[in-house]
Parts: structure tokens; sequence; C-alpha cells
């Protein structure tokens, strides 16, 4: 239950503050393989925002997702995240992290 409070929390608080998410074109491969497809925004370091074609928001946690990537215009770069634990991580082949 406290989780569902944390997690409806940090929507309300994004929200509200709409202007500081930088939304991405990208996709996220779930926890049961299936791939989803949208624009996405990380929060911290630990939830993922997925905004479908309808302009519906859902919010992914860590132990939720596979995977994700999306294109990020400003350096010019495609970015994949991995889920481990409670954090995603970065994989960077070439340069720095965008973290």
């Amino acid at each position: 239950m406290r989780a569902i409070l944390t997690i409806l929390s940090i929507v309300i608080c994004a929200a509200a503050h709409a202007i500081d998410i930088v939304w991405s074109k990208g996709s996220v491969v779930l926890a049961n393989n299936e791939v989803v497809v949208g624009d996405v925004a990380r929060q911290g370091i630990g939830l993922l925002l997925l905004k479908d074609q309808k302009g519906t928001i859902t919010v992914f946690p860590t132990h939720k997702v596979n995977s994700f990537r999306y294109y990020d215009a400003d350096q010019d770069v495609n970015r994949v995240f991995i889920a481990i634990g409670k954090r995603y991580f970065e994989r960077v082949g070439e340069g720095k992290s965008s973290w």
C-alpha cells in the first residue's frame, strides 16, 4: 500500500511540474517480455514514465521492466537502460553516461 501511495504521489507531483519532464520517443520491454512503444521519461533512478498515443501515462517501477530505450535528440544518441534491482542502469558502448 505504501508503494502505491508513493508512486501515486510521484505521478501527481510530476503532473503538477510537467515542465520538468523530458519526453522522448522510445520503447519499453516489460518483465513479461511485452514491448510497449510511446514517449518515455525517466523519473529518478527507479521509476519510468510511459505516455502512449492516447496520452495515458503509466508508471513503471524497476521490477516491472527488463529494459527501455529512447533517442536523446540533444546528444544525438540512442540510450539503452536495463533494470537491475531497484535501479535503472545505462548501457554505454562509447562516450559519456547521461547521469
